[in-house]
């Protein structure tokens, strides 16, 4: 694990676009992922990153969270989530 502390927020009207471009090229890395906790929504395709790199285990996680009857009212995916595991 590395971590290296570049992403704090700032407020300066360039962050978004300076956090997304660095967070893309962190993902371009092998292995390279997100911190779910993390601000990430906003790193162009993070999404298709996200799917492409974990599709099975959403779908495994899916299944199992199905089979045991586990937030069958999606009350814990908020929108960040949403495009992710539904």
């Amino acid at each position: 694990t590395c971590y290296i502390e570049v992403l704090s927020r700032a407020k300066d009207p360039e962050w978004p676009r300076y956090s997304g471009e660095l967070g893309r090229e962190w993902l371009s890395l092998r292995s390279g992922m997100i911190h779910w906790a993390k601000e990430h929504a906003h790193i162009p395709g993070i999404i298709a990153h996200i799917k492409q790199n974990m599709g099975a285990n959403i779908d495994r996680f899916n299944r199992i969270k199905a089979q045991l009857g586990v937030d069958p009212d999606h009350r814990f995916v908020n929108k960040t989530l949403k495009p992710i595991f539904m």
